[in-house]
């Protein structure tokens, strides 16, 4: 479900929907990934919330149940089609590496503390997107998920479990 696949680094882009073998078993989770993957899963509950305080920056993909091919009914994929513009402001202890077969820069992924980007690469307009940076180690990349204020209010409010939040502070 991937195109422009590196090999080398892990950078890529979704162009169709994840499969899974059988339905999750989420219990009083929300949210999920999956540690091979960087996309981000909510149960169909959290997708009623976003839509009902009108979120924008996102799209419902559906996640195939890979025998029946037919959509989960527990969960769906939170695709996020926005790319920031380059903003993200490497601290001096941040690594970063170029791939030696797609030219990709790739950070070490941030693991606490605050991460720091331009304001001006973010629209104004959307609620949820990703970075244009890369993140990762070995041939793991994904982009990070920003998502306003209104969004991280809403998931505390509604208690929703899986999801952790990231001091992103804009210069």
């Amino acid at each position: 479900n991937w195109d422009n696949y590196c090999k080398s680094c892990g950078t890529h882009r979704q162009i169709s929907s994840y499969y899974i073998t059988r339905e999750p078993t989420l219990r009083r989770i929300d949210f999920m990934a999956l540690f091979w993957g960087d996309g981000i899963f909510a149960k169909h509950e959290v997708f009623a919330g976003l839509t009902a305080h009108n979120i924008n920056g996102f799209e419902k993909w559906d996640v195939l149940l890979r025998g029946a091919k037919q959509p989960s009914k527990v969960i769906a994929q939170l695709f996020l089609p926005v790319i920031a513009r380059p903003g993200f402001i490497a601290q001096e202890n941040v690594r970063s590496v170029e791939c030696s077969s797609c030219n990709a820069r790739k950070y070490a992924p941030n693991m606490r503390g605050i991460m720091y980007f331009r304001g001006d690469a973010l629209p104004a307009d959307v609620d949820m997107l990703q970075t244009y940076e890369w993140f990762g180690g070995g041939t793991r990349a994904y982009r990070e998920t920003l998502v306003t204020n209104r969004v991280a209010r809403l998931a505390i409010e509604n208690g929703w479990k899986g999801v952790r939040f990231k001091v992103v502070e804009l210069v």
